[in-house]
């Protein structure tokens, strides 16, 4: 949630485990219903929502430690994807041609929906920046990053676009982060892309696996190793160490660098000073 807990959802024992950063703890654990396919926190609305291959979408109240999942809404088809967007819930689900995009709001209704939409992503990540919702094609050749507008009083899906290589030269790697002042897109390929034109401005030595931006300072998990990466403002490599386990997450934390990592089968998290 940014501010102290961690929600980790395990689809094999149906339950969403929640670590508190600043008591170095688990809270009470929530159950959940059935394997949900994603997960989603929206602060706007202090709630997780969980998707289900049945278009069900379910929310957890996270004001509250004791809180039950609770019916949101169903799409037509399964849920394909689930994104915070500002004050809405974004939701893509294969219905329609192609696939469409919903947003809804705190109640559970439908602000806006649109079809004609390229809806298979494994992510779909927002920009409060740009006002706009980020995603690959997954399921169209070629593959390409592609964006859709949401208006940010009314939720209402606008216009959409693809970047100009069109299948070319841009990677579309996983996975896809915005930094925080919401103007560049960085890809697993370590590709630096411009979040209005798509255009691609720099890149980094190596693929990274996850990153995060502390202030102004680039922190990255290096591919298919446990090294941790921090980089220039120019994007050059300054300093790399290793980091115990196998990393697979980095989170800023009330402006704290944590990393999570699996270690003889549990999860290990790690607060690292810089």
């Amino acid at each position: 949630d940014g501010q102290d807990v961690v929600y980790l959802f395990d689809s094999s024992l149906l339950t969403i485990f929640r670590w508190s950063t600043q008591d170095e703890m688990y809270l009470t654990s929530w159950s959940i219903q059935a394997p949900a396919q994603w997960m989603v926190f929206v602060e706007a609305h202090n709630r997780i929502y969980l998707g289900y291959e049945s278009g069900k979408i379910t929310s957890f109240d996270t004001s509250v430690t004791d809180a039950t999942e609770i019916h949101f809404t169903t799409l037509p088809g399964k849920t394909l994807g689930l994104a915070s967007a500002g004050d809405f819930l974004f939701a893509a689900d294969p219905s329609g041609a192609w696939g469409s995009f919903y947003t809804f709001d705190s109640d559970g209704n439908i602000l806006s929906s649109d079809d004609w939409k390229n809806a298979e992503s494994q992510e779909y990540v927002w920009s409060s920046n740009t006002n706009r919702v980020y995603h690959y094609r997954d399921s169209t050749s070629p593959n390409d990053i592609e964006w859709t507008a949401i208006d940010p009083i009314d939720g209402a899906l606008g216009a959409d676009g693809d970047s100009p290589y069109h299948g070319s030269t841009l990677s579309t790697s996983y996975p896809i982060i915005i930094n925080p002042t919401g103007d560049v897109i960085l890809n697993g390929a370590g590709q630096l892309v411009s979040a209005t034109s798509l255009n691609i401005m720099n890149a980094l030595s190596n693929d990274i696996s996850d990153a995060v931006w502390l202030g102004d300072q680039l922190i990255t998990l290096k591919a298919k190793t446990p090294l941790l990466q921090i980089w220039s403002e120019e994007y050059e490599l300054l300093h790399e160490t290793a980091i115990s386990g196998s990393p697979f997450s980095l989170l800023t934390v009330a402006d704290k660098l944590l990393s999570l990592a699996y270690s003889q089968g549990k999860v290990v998290f790690n607060h690292i000073g810089l």
